[in-house]
């Protein structure tokens, strides 16, 4: 039988391996040096950071539309803003009788029922910049998705692009109803995206002006985005054109009442609401209103409590939700208002009701509990009740 000795190099190499090993040195050092000669003038010198610019955002070869699609996901995320204990951590309805804030100090909701909030107090309800930012950036995309070749269809055959170019529509023009709400008149930006060397000191257009645009760029996108019968599990939470629809119906609503429509803080001041007082005005709301109903698509859910802990999807006819934002699987809205000590974690009773807003729920047969023949009995002051209030309000009865 024929042994092998295994070669053993030990510190040299025969001459072949190490011609081999030079050149193969040698030929790496050149391939690496031709490709970063032909690389380095598109990649190196860019800050990775600074790579994700609107030419790789709104690819023209990409006709998934990646990047484009994950780009309105985050102007989603910035305009609908969560509600709850939005204002300094607390619910709106703690400027109203209806609910209390447990800050130990005056907090920004009590200020605004006191009359104490003033023009200093920006970090509470101040939404300036951060709309302004969203606004800019819903316009990057209408302006800029149509470079990208988007190949998805609808459920019922159209192209996809549209509906999402009217998504971002939607959200801009929602953005700007939030600002008017707030500060009357601001500058409407159109189409065009200012950059840092542009004249940004721009008029404030008048009220007027504002709903006429919110108006019209609602319009606008309800003809090009998908219906709520279309919506399923891969398009769950998106715009739909019922919601379009009924923000229009909002945004004429809020213009036509007393605060806008005549009751103008300044009745001279077109920033501030209209000038004068216009019946039309609620008839523009009211038909607004009626072009949803007549949908046939909406109705109240005979459960109340359903509203709040079914998630519907694909959303079914005979739903009352028109639009929302879901937020995490979470228990925050317990944590931050029920009672101390309720949840596992430790309720922080931060917004709590007032027995004005436990007062204002009627009895089963639709009276009111100070109205003759309701039966309210004050020893018994939970029986019989509407079955909204135990949905809304924590009752802790003594045992027994």
């Amino acid at each position: 039988m024929q042994h092998y000795q295994p070669i053993q190099y030990q510190n040299s190499y025969p001459r072949m391996f190490r011609m081999f090993k030079m050149f193969a040195i040698v030929g790496c050092a050149l391939v690496t040096v031709i490709f970063y000669g032909s690389c380095a003038k598109d990649y190196e010198n860019i800050p990775l950071g600074q790579q994700q610019t609107l030419e790789l955002t709104f690819d023209s070869h990409d006709s998934a539309g990646t990047y484009a699609l994950r780009y309105l996901s985050e102007v989603y995320n910035d305009a609908l803003i969560n509600g709850h204990n939005r204002v300094s951590k607390d619910y709106l309805d703690a400027a109203t009788d209806d609910a209390l804030s447990s800050s130990t100090s005056l907090s920004a909701v009590e200020k605004l029922a006191s009359g104490a909030y003033t023009s200093t107090d920006l970090n509470a309800d101040d939404n300036w910049v951060s709309s302004y930012k969203t606004i800019r950036a819903a316009t990057v995309f209408i302006v800029n998705i149509d470079r990208v070749p988007l190949i998805e269809k609808l459920p019922d055959g159209r192209a996809a692009r549209p509906a999402y170019k009217a998504e971002a529509r939607f959200l801009r023009a929602f953005t700007y109803f939030g600002l008017i709400k707030r500060y009357g008149g601001v500058p409407l930006m159109g189409d065009k995206i200012y950059e840092l060397t542009d004249d940004l000191q721009l008029p404030r257009n008048s009220f007027k002006e504002c709903v006429d645009y919110i108006v019209s760029e609602l319009d606008l996108a309800a003809d090009s985005l998908r219906s709520q019968k279309e919506i399923n599990s891969g398009s769950y939470g998106r715009i739909t054109k019922e919601a379009a629809m009924a923000l229009k119906a909002k945004v004429l609503l809020y213009s036509a009442s007393p605060l806008f429509n005549g009751g103008n803080i300044d009745p001279s001041n077109p920033l501030t609401g209209y000038t004068s007082y216009d019946k039309q005005r609620w008839q523009l709301a009211a038909d607004a209103a009626k072009a949803v109903i007549d949908l046939h698509y909406y109705s109240l859910m005979p459960d109340f409590t359903s509203v709040f802990t079914t998630q519907n999807q694909p959303i079914a006819a005979g739903t009352e939700n028109i639009f929302w934002r879901q937020v995490g699987n979470n228990q925050d809205v317990e944590k931050n208002n029920g009672p101390i000590g309720y949840t596992s974690a430790g309720g922080n009773g931060r917004t709590s009701p007032s027995q004005n807003l436990v007062d204002a729920f009627p009895m089963q047969n639709g009276l009111a509990i100070t109205a003759d023949g309701s039966n309210y009995n004050a020893n018994d002051p939970y029986k019989d009740r509407d079955p909204r209030l135990k949905a809304t309000v924590f009752i802790m009865t003594s045992p027994g």
